[in-house]
């Protein structure tokens, strides 16, 4: 199994999906308005919820699009579907696949303790978009996004919520900073931060039990170059600073980075 930061990898491909179409807008009124995207790209995250350790994966994502504004966001570990024809709500179902914690990560200690399963997360999101705000090419968002695990993992939801603004900068430059907040449930906070008597006898660490509430919080910029009318590059980074139980976890305290960052790079096409 593949270790990685569950959600976040696809949390940051929905960032970066997002940037991308924004110069495949169509000015007549009888075409779609954005061309579809695929894309491939580079992302550095961590091992796990509060490692100290990165791992660089391969990243793939893109957008299709249907009919008016709907459209599906394929995003890296997850995917969206739009369900509304409308510029300035968005809302429909949402999937996830949250990779977990086994033997193979880097940090001897947390390779002792009981692997964490794949989640697969089911939920719902919804955004609203204003356009032209602070400059004519300015856009604020506001968004939540619901996941609830259906595979066993760790049987508990998370909701994510997030605050944007995007403004283009000449022809070729776009530049989109988030900032952001994630809650979670019980279960899900006692899954990646608790410390089970069998997890504390295994590696050492002490007991301890995990309580669901704000689990992290913090800002991501997407910076976003056109080169051609169908060729651009887009750049991420992420700083999210956990919270809550999550921060006071041995898992963090001891033997991870509460300061979580996220690197990523993307060549995208459009058609």
């Amino acid at each position: 199994m593949t270790t990685s930061l569950p959600g976040r990898a696809a949390l940051g491909a929905a960032v970066l999906v997002a940037a991308l179409p924004v110069y495949a807008q169509d000015v007549e009124t009888d075409s779609p308005p954005f061309d579809d995207v695929l894309a491939l790209g580079l992302v550095s995250i961590p091992e796990f919820e509060g490692a100290g350790d990165q791992q660089t994966v391969p990243l793939v994502y893109g957008q299709i699009n249907f009919e008016g504004y709907r459209y599906l966001a394929i995003e890296g570990t997850g995917a969206r579907l739009n369900l509304v024809d409308r510029s300035d709500w968005a809302a429909g179902p949402s999937v996830n696949f949250g990779f977990g914690r086994d033997e193979d990560v880097e940090n001897d200690v947390i390779a002792l303790m009981e692997e964490v399963d794949t989640a697969i997360e089911v939920g719902a999101f919804l955004s609203r978009t204003w356009q032209g705000v602070g400059h004519p090419s300015g856009s604020l968002s506001a968004g939540v996004n619901l996941l609830q695990d259906v595979a066993g993992a760790h049987d508990g939801w998370q909701a994510q919520f997030n605050v944007g603004y995007a403004r283009s900068y000449g022809t070729r430059w776009r530049l989109t900073t988030n900032v952001g907040a994630t809650w979670v449930d019980d279960s899900f906070a006692e899954t990646y931060f608790g410390v089970s008597t069998v997890d504390a006898a295994r590696s050492g660490l002490a007991g301890y039990q995990a309580e669901g509430g704000l689990k992290d919080y913090g800002v991501n910029v997407i910076a976003n170059y056109q080169f051609t009318e169908r060729w651009s590059a887009v750049g991420y980074a992420s700083f999210r600073r956990l919270a809550g139980d999550a921060v006071d976890s041995p898992i963090v305290d001891q033997e991870g980075d509460p300061n979580q960052v996220i690197l990523a790079l993307g060549i995208g096409y459009s058609f």
